[in-house]
């Protein structure tokens, strides 16, 4: 009988083959069930960590809501007690009110003021038409002016207001419709702090670099100034902030005027005060 090595090689490497598919399946099979054992204790760890977590959201959404009863609790005491609250706290303060918000409406803050005894001495509305660029002619024609740029005449609005005792520059801005005075005594230079009521663009931005600021940089000097905002109005109030002025951003609130006369009264507290996420407390309180 004639021997072939060559099938004896053959069968040979196919019992190898086969042995190795087998040791391989088998192999896959037992790092399968290992593979889904740590899978499942994963899961079970994750789940187990999920309930932790919902567990302290659950204690946390809790606590929050404890806390939003109680602000509200506060917030309807100091509505029932804002006059009581303010009363006399300006006593002899001369504020100047300067509007940068067109369709604000300052009765009820010019009100707070008078009733903690602080006396209005400049109400000034500050309209958008000063950034606009396309009534230079009109304007140098009024004024007697040559302005080339915008920038020239919002420091003409500023030096008038500084120089609010000459009232015919004023007088000429608002007839060009760049400004409406309410109400002007004509000594700028007594007066002791400045209430700027914050307002943005009709698309939403900030009037802070290219309107507010260079005025404030040119009126404010050492007087104490407090930048104000309705609830959902304070678009760029934390600008201000960048300038080492206080913020409110619920003037249209109790707790809102509260704060402005009690920073109107310490003259010197600087922070922001309100509702948003922008404001650090609801009253300047602890100072």
């Amino acid at each position: 009988m004639h021997i072939n090595f060559k099938y004896f090689i053959v069968s040979i490497g196919a019992i190898f083959l086969a042995l190795g598919v087998g040791i391989l399946i088998g192999t896959s099979m037992g790092s399968s069930v290992d593979i889904q054992e740590q899978n499942a204790a994963i899961v079970t760890d994750i789940d187990k960590q999920f309930k932790q977590l919902k567990e302290k959201d659950d204690k946390l959404a809790e606590t929050n809501k404890n806390l939003l009863a109680k602000l509200d609790n506060v917030k309807d005491f100091i509505a029932g007690n804002e006059n009581l609250l303010s009363n006399q706290k300006l006593s002899g303060k001369k504020v100047a009110i300067i509007s940068f918000n067109e369709k604000a409406n300052v009765d009820s803050v010019k009100n707070a003021l008078t009733n903690s005894g602080a006396s209005i001495y400049l109400d000034i509305q500050i309209k958008d038409e000063a950034v606009n660029t396309t009534n230079l002619e009109k304007i140098n024609t009024k004024l007697g002016q040559k302005f080339t740029k915008k920038e020239e005449v919002i420091s003409y609005i500023a030096n008038s207001i500084k120089n609010s005792s000459d009232t015919s520059p004023l007088a000429s801005l608002e007839e060009l419709g760049l400004v409406k005075v309410r109400s002007n005594s004509g000594s700028y230079e007594t007066i002791n702090s400045i209430v700027v009521f914050n307002g943005s663009t009709a698309s939403g931005k900030s009037k802070f670099p290219g309107l507010i600021k260079p005025i404030l940089d040119q009126i404010k000097e050492d007087k104490y100034t407090v930048a104000i905002a309705s609830s959902g109005e304070s678009v760029g109030l934390k600008d201000f902030s960048k300038i080492k002025i206080a913020t409110i951003d619920n003037i249209d609130e109790a707790a809102g005027r509260v704060s402005l006369v009690d920073l109107l009264a310490s003259s010197n507290i600087i922070g922001n005060y309100g509702n948003s996420l922008v404001g650090d407390k609801l009253l300047p309180v602890g100072k």
